[in-house]
């Protein structure tokens, strides 16, 4: 009789089931059928070890309580797979009935295999002192016969189960739970298939506690849920939390409390001594559960039906507004609030978080210090969900393409200069303008993405067009100011000119001033590296930021645009009329070339062309236009 595999099993499992229990915890479903799971496999030890010793002693204990044991330790085996299902299937199903009933039909089955190993014969094979050598002494004795062909066959269906929905229904999976239950069933495959080729090997119950210890490092552990700095629960469980909440229909409200990035540096100075003390205040005057997010916002999610988030944010506000600050009396701290008091206006869980972001991102509707999330917000977010989706696909199903603008010289009465814009071309032929899509992809950041798409098309039409014959000097390229931001804008951007063999003469990048006020260092790198590999660079919309003077004085661009506001004030202000003739006198004393946007009448261009500017750029002279009509638009005008 060898059984210090299912004793180490069994202390494997108690120290899981203690270390679990005093840590804490937020309790989701998933977790309590981890725990049942981790019971199973507990009782299963044990009963193994039972059944073992309850051989040993056959002649003491007698053939039909031996039995017993054997034919109720089978039944545990089956049970384990039966219980791994019903955890995987939490993930898997949405509403709670759904996978109630995988609940059902794994007992049901259970109960069935359950009932024929208790009907069927089962034998026992004991060894005898001549049967022990050197090589078989750690070898048991076991049970046989049909009852044991069949616990086998049900633990086998169940596991087939499992498998069949990791493959079927994989993408609803939290990936760290398909890895740990794949090397659960690993385990216990193998063991069963070891146990299975000779009996006398008990591994069975030793490969499911290797499994447990997988799905507790991995998933179970409490410890996984708490941020390290704070002891607050950290983002992944309020993710866990409020699809918890949302499976089971239940009621509650939340609400994010948020502060300035400035505030934010105040709080985690002095190692974080604020915010710890932040948690710990927000514990004590709500009646919540509390969430840190990884922006290091907090949360606070209220299923307590005598109670809301509106009282605790009340409270909040009197203490943080008043003359004395909990955290600190010296620090002015002014925390802003998102309430969602209906967390089922949004379709699913994954959207509570989104939508609370996507308020606290416009920044515009706080009265008096709190947004109050309702169905209009809703409505905004699933546009800018929609939004992102074009995006993506466009980006997956290669929409984006560029329309050329042609730009008119003013001294040699041409075009000879464009600039490319980017428009979203769906499968149906319809134009999806700019502003509809470029905010939204500056905030998710795919901008990146979408310029360097842009500049590539750009290449293209310059390697398959001789510039020179259609009369263009250069193709202005925009350049967003997270493109700006990016270290790794110069070298990404010169790869594909050298990638395409066009000449960077044919290149002229517009910068705004508000890239330079992100990161003026990266900027001027990036800018020193373009450069000296030969493109040049224009300042757009000039005049519309905090900083004109000495961000001309900083950057070597060599062309200065007036953007359509600029030149349309002109027209209808004394007073903009002067400041932007002082401005093209200065400019042009300082040798830059002008470019005036926007100009679409008569007049506009009439008066333009007397103000000592280079070019004109506006619908007066043409919309942007697809390649191909902008080249049958060049051939004809630049003849």
């Amino acid at each position: 009789m060898i059984i210090f595999l299912q004793c180490a099993g069994i202390v494997n499992i108690l120290v899981i089931l203690i270390s679990f229990f005093v840590q804490k915890k937020v309790y989701l479903r998933g977790s309590k059928i981890f725990i049942t799971f981790a019971l199973e496999t507990l009782i299963c030890l044990i009963l193994d070890a039972f059944s073992l010793v309850a051989i040993a002693y056959y002649e003491i204990w007698g053939e039909t309580l031996v039995k017993i044991f054997c034919r109720i330790y089978l039944v545990s085996v089956i049970f384990s797979p039966a219980c791994a299902l019903v955890y995987i299937s939490v993930d898997v199903f949405k509403r709670m009935r759904n996978y109630v009933l995988i609940g059902v039909l794994a007992l049901v089955f259970g109960v069935i295999g359950a009932v024929l190993v208790s009907l069927l014969p089962i034998d026992i094979v004991r060894m005898t002192d001549s049967d022990v050598t050197a090589l078989n002494r750690y070898l048991s004795d076991y049970s046989e016969g049909p009852a044991v062909l069949t616990t086998y066959m049900f633990a086998v269906g169940f596991v087939l189960a499992i498998v069949a929905v990791l493959i079927i229904k994989r993408r609803h999976i939290n990936s760290k739970k398909f890895a740990s239950i794949s090397v659960w069933i690993s385990a216990w495959v193998l063991a069963a298939l070891t146990q299975f080729i000779n009996n006398q090997i008990i591994v069975v119950g030793f490969g499911l506690s290797i499994g447990i210890t997988m799905i507790y490092m991995n998933i179970e552990n409490p410890a996984l849920s708490i941020d390290k700095i704070t002891g607050a629960f950290n983002q992944g469980a309020l993710t866990d939390y409020l699809r918890y909440l949302y499976q089971k229909e239940v009621k509650f409200d939340c609400f994010m409390m948020s502060f300035s990035d400035q505030q934010k540096e105040l709080l985690t100075d002095r190692d974080n001594y604020l915010l710890i003390k932040l948690h710990s205040y927000l514990k004590r005057n709500t009646s919540g559960r509390v969430f840190i997010t990884d922006d290091r916002n907090f949360c606070v999610v209220n299923n307590v039906l005598d109670y809301s988030s509106s009282a605790n944010i009340s409270k909040i506000k009197i203490d943080f507004y008043g003359s004395k600050n909990p955290l600190d009396e010296k620090l002015l701290l002014n925390p802003k609030f998102v309430l969602l008091k209906d967390p089922y206006i949004v379709d699913n869980s994954k959207d509570i978080l989104g939508l609370i972001d996507f308020v606290m991102d416009k920044n515009d509707t706080y009265v008096d210090g709190i947004i109050v999330v309702d169905k209009s917000h809703c409505e905004k977010y699933k546009q800018n969900d929609d939004v992102v989706k074009l995006i993506y696909d466009a980006i997956e199903e290669d929409l984006f393409k560029i329309f050329l603008q042609p730009i008119y010289s003013v001294k040699k009465g041409k075009f000879t200069s464009m600039e490319a814009l980017v428009r979203i071309v769906n499968k149906e032929g319809k134009v999806v303008s700019p502003g509809v899509f470029i905010p939204v992809a500056e905030t998710t950041g795919s901008i990146i993405r979408i310029g360097e798409i842009v500049f590539e098309k750009v290449c293209q039409f310059i390697k398959s067009n001789n510039m020179e014959e259609l009369g263009i000097d250069y193709i202005e390229v925009n350049l967003s100011v997270i493109q700006c931001c990016q270290p790794t804008l110069a070298d990404r951007l010169i790869t594909i000119m050298k990638v395409y063999n066009i000449n960077p003469k044919y290149i002229n990048f517009e910068i705004t001033e508000s890239a330079s006020d992100r990161s003026k260092e990266v900027m001027h790198k990036n800018i020193e590296e373009l450069l000296k590999f030969g493109v040049s660079f224009s300042l757009d919309d000039f005049g519309t930021g905090n900083s004109n003077l000495n961000y001309i004085i900083d950057m070597p661009v060599k062309i200065v645009k007036f953007d359509k506001m600029m030149v349309d004030s002109y027209f209808d202000s004394e007073k903009a009329k002067y400041i932007m003739e002082s401005s093209i006198h200065m400019l042009k004393d300082l040798k830059y070339e002008i470019v005036l946007e926007g100009v679409e009448s008569d007049e506009q261009v009439l008066v333009c062309s007397h103000l000592n500017i280079d070019y004109i750029q506006g619908f007066y002279y043409s919309k942007p236009l697809p390649v191909n009509d902008c080249l049958t638009f060049l051939k004809e005008y630049n003849k």
